[in-house]
């Protein structure tokens, strides 16, 4: 009587802390948070935490102020080649953005922050030939300092607010909002080529016309930097190594390889690239060039939540050469900083019209590898109020067997500006790029829900039908929103964002978690079970992930994994900690196959593999709704499942008759009857399995049960596996009585059949007759009686 579901209420406590204010406790992944204060103790602690801003605020400026004396009096090549080799120091063995702590996120910060301002500023710099080493280190500390000044202002700021009351209730978004405006890092290393060469290629033209390049060649170009930017800076120290191991090094090669190390070539944009100094200019900054990021009239000038200019322009002149520094602030923006530098030419319809195009494509094509038999369409309209006089667009429709996927692309950008600036104007960019699109959804949906006919029609933009869908085999409709910008810690957890008014449980995704998914599911039969579960999550109110792939992380440890919340107070704050950090190291290694990366996934045992297997490759209607009836099993309830198969082979082999392998039990336990189908045995017809199943059913009063047929081969092997559901409805009315009669003759037997191999039931045990109730309540009652 194995469940569906497992639910663990085991976990110990791993970490507690108690300051009296907040209480802290960590159990595995998950960290629940609770104040501890009263009312009245939280407005005074609101009111103290608010009055620092100000004094926090004026040592933010002091701050700015000497870290602009100070860089702006360096080399800057020298002092950006310092920032970055710090930064790559710091992060040496760390495989995760997990394993991140707080220092070395703000040195990850300190080559953009550097850079933007001596591009802000004038260079004041002077040769003197003096060791700058310890002013360097200076900049380095004040930069870290700057950052945690930012963090507590912020803090501080908004707790001023909910004191003043002034942003009715929205404060702890554009917090948030604040915080993740400081995030780096939008994808793996080893997607880059294809998120760039998925959006750029439709832009070819254009880029021909203006740089006399391809699209091929500003994507391999980047590539290159990328590379030189990072794992790059290693390739010295590990040919000097090398050369160090053979019998007589060759010094020449040493000392090559030591001016690579501490020079500038791994900096140099036009040696690595290849790319026309035009482009190569329109991404570049000049020494003071930069206009805005101190503008006196600016509130916040110079601060590190502004806009830097690093990411409107990735690279740096200096003495007439393009240099960049930093990897992040270059793959994170370079398709906007790139855009842009295209729309400078005057090329922006264009550049609009293809960008559309190339953003539909790019998803199009990542779902046709995700499910390879799916038909895609795309650019499709539909009638709106059944009246052809009026059409609205849907972007792609994809069809896989008994699933439609609704899917809405918003290629336009996200607002740069910083949200303590413009909260509004983001209000309005998420609203535009989740919100629209989600009602978008919604009406498609609708469309399809309420058809009267058996087919759904769409059309193309000249009103002639153009896809014909058959409505009685959709069985399961999602509906999914992917962003060209990456908008992660809103688009996880959309639903949960009070401003937004969504009508459907479409699931947001980026265009690079896309990505990121077409590169780890192989099957696509398990991306369709994920799917289900990442919308079950759109409706679990208290499960907010701060990251897309945090939902996968989840699925991989929990398969279904908002179950984990059944026991959890909706009153308490939860965070799920850590769950992507096995997929950060996985992905990480692919891009070095050398170090042999094994892919974190599921447990599933072999005989069930084979199962689905078996249904991956068949062409039934229902393959989707069945594999994921499988997948939901918990990991007792697989295990249970193939012994049961292995078991029941034997026991067929030895007498010769089908052994129905039946489960039943309580509310959330696995019901349905399973027939083994081997050489050897007499086989069961149709006929007489229904009525075995539904006198069952009847018997135990069920509404549902599913009925799944295995066949198997002398040697044991899985060679097909078929099932399908059946319901009261399915049942014929004349034949219930008798029905019902067989279904209790079927429990007497399993009860007879059960005290035979255990003597004794218990009067709280679940009873064998498989209703799923307590024996006291159930076939033990007349004779507890």
């Amino acid at each position: 009587m194995a469940k569906k579901r497992k639910r663990k209420n085991n976990s110990k406590i791993q970490d507690y802390y108690n300051d009296g204010v907040l209480e802290l406790v960590r159990c595995d992944n998950v960290i629940t948070m609770r104040n501890l204060l009263t009312e009245a103790q939280n407005d005074v602690l609101i009111k103290q935490m608010g009055e620092k801003h100000t004094e926090i605020a004026r040592s933010i400026t002091n701050c700015i102020e000497e870290l602009k004396t100070l860089i702006t009096k360096q080399n800057p090549l020298m002092l950006l080649k310092f920032c970055q080799q710090f930064f790559l120091i710091s992060n040496i063995g760390i495989t995760s953005e997990h394993q991140l702590d707080s220092d070395q996120i703000h040195t990850s910060r300190l080559t953009e922050y550097v850079q933007s301002v001596l591009v802000s500023c004038e260079s004041l710099y002077q040769d003197t030939g003096e060791d700058s080493s310890e002013i360097y280190f200076r900049i380095q500390e004040l930069t870290e300092s700057l950052y945690m000044l930012v963090h507590e202002y912020l803090i501080s700021w908004a707790f001023y607010q909910k004191q003043e009351k002034t942003w009715d209730g929205q404060i702890d978004l554009l917090l948030e909002s604040l915080l993740f405006f400081n995030v780096r890092g939008n994808r793996y290393q080893v997607i880059e080529e294809s998120y760039f060469k998925l959006l750029l290629e439709s832009h070819d033209n254009e880029i021909r016309s203006i740089y006399d390049i391809s699209s091929k060649d500003v994507v391999n170009g980047l590539m290159n930097l990328l590379y030189a930017l990072s794992q790059g800076q290693m390739d010295p120290i590990n040919t000097i190594g090398k050369s160090f191991e053979s019998e007589s090094p060759d010094c020449s090669v040493i000392k090559k390889e030591i001016m690579k190390l501490f020079g500038h070539d791994s900096n140099d944009v036009e040696k690595i690239t290849n790319w026309p100094k035009q482009l190569i200019k329109d991404l570049s900054y000049e020494c003071g060039e930069s206009t805005l990021f101190f503008r006196k009239e600016q509130e916040y000038a110079g601060w590190p939540i502004q806009y830097l200019p690093i990411q409107r322009r990735p690279f740096i002149t200096v003495d007439g050469k393009y240099y960049c520094f930093d990897y992040y602030s270059l793959s994170d923006n370079f398709y906007r900083a790139f855009q842009r530098a295209i729309v400078s030419h005057g090329s922006a319809d264009s550049w609009n019209k293809s960008q559309k195009d190339a953003s539909e494509q790019a998803v199009a094509k990542l779902f046709r590898k995700l499910l390879p038999e799916s038909e895609v369409f795309i650019d499709n309209y539909y009638p709106v109020n059944n009246s052809k006089k009026r059409m609205a667009e849907n972007d792609l429709l994809i069809v896989y067997y008994d699933i439609c996927i609704v899917v809405e692309v918003k290629s336009g950008s996200f607002i740069y500006t910083s949200p303590i600036v413009e909260f509004d104007e983001h209000i309005k960019s998420y609203k535009k790029l989740i919100e629209e699109s989600d009602h978008q959804c919604e009406r498609v949906e609708r469309y399809i829900r309420d058809c009267d006919s058996d087919n759904i029609v769409f059309y193309d933009e000249h009103r002639n039908e153009k896809i014909s869908i058959r409505n009685s085999t959709i069985k399961k409709v999602f509906k999914i929103s992917v962003t060209v910008d990456n908008i992660n810690s809103f688009a996880a957890r959309a639903e949960k964002i009070s401003f937004l008014e969504l009508k459907s449980k479409a699931i947001c995704l980026g265009l690079d978690d896309l990505i990121t998914y077409s590169e780890y599911f192989t099957s696509p039969l398990q991306f369709i079970h994920y799917l289900r579960q990442r919308e079950e999550a759109t409706q679990t109110p208290n499960l907010e992930l701060f990251d897309e792939l945090d939902h996968l992380g989840m699925y991989i440890t929990h398969n279904c994994y908002t179950r984990v919340l059944d026991t959890k107070s909706v009153d308490t704050h939860f965070f799920f900690d850590g769950y992507r950090e096995e997929l950060d190291t996985y992905f990480g290694q692919l891009y070095h196959p050398s170090l042999k990366p094994q892919k974190p996934e599921q447990r599933i045992p072999d005989t069930l593999e084979k199962i689905l297997l078996c249904i991956e490759e068949s062409d039934a209607d229902n393959k989707c709704w069945l594999s994921s009836y499988f997948l939901d099993f918990d990991e007792d309830a697989r295990l249970s499942l193939c012994d049961s198969i292995a078991n029941v082979f034997s026991r067929q082999a030895e007498s010769k008759k089908l052994l129905p392998i039946i489960y039943s039990g309580g509310k959330e336990s696995l019901r349905f009857c399973l027939y083994l189908s081997q050489p050897g045995i007499e086989a069961m017809s149709e006929a007489e399995k229904e009525e075995h199943l539904q006198s069952i059913m009847l018997f135990n009063g069920e509404k549902c049960r599913v009925k799944i047929d295995i066949e198997l081969d002398a040697n044991g092997v899985i060679t097909s596996a078929t099932g399908r559901e059946y319901y009261l409805d399915d049942i014929n009315k004349d034949n219930a009585e008798v029905l019902f009669a067989k279904g209790k003759e079927n429990a007497s037997l399993r009860i007879q059949l059960y005290k035979q191999r255990h003597k004794k039931i218990g009067r709280n045990e679940l009873c064998p007759c498989g209703s799923g109730k307590k024996y006291k309540k159930c076939c033990g009652m007349n004779i507890e009686l």
